[in-house]
């Protein structure tokens, strides 16, 4: 069975702000130990997929979508935990292999 993280509260990732029960497919690409340590605390909630409603559903194939490395200048790019890569090739190379 495939598990979601979900905002257990409001959580500011990024330029966005997260409220309480929608979907935050970024934690997946934090390091484990963050991770962990924002279950643990009731940040993030994992939710089995089909206890989604059709509303979270929504908005985590709108996330999903949004989901690539940003260009910050200097041909770095940012990945969605944060990390800093030079070069678009690593970058997306960097990506698959978290996923």
């Amino acid at each position: 069975m495939e598990y979601i993280d979900i905002a257990g509260r409001r959580l500011r990732i990024g330029l966005g702000l997260r409220e309480v029960g929608e979907p935050v497919p970024e934690a997946k690409y934090f390091k484990p130990r963050n991770r962990k340590a924002m279950i643990n605390t009731g940040h993030i909630k994992q939710v089995p997929v089909d206890e989604l409603t059709e509303e979270q559903k929504e908005k985590l194939a709108n996330y999903q979508a949004n989901l690539q490395p940003k260009h910050v200048g200097g041909g770095m790019y940012q990945l969605p935990d944060g990390r800093k890569i030079r070069g678009k090739e690593a970058a997306d190379q960097a990506m698959s292999e978290e996923a």
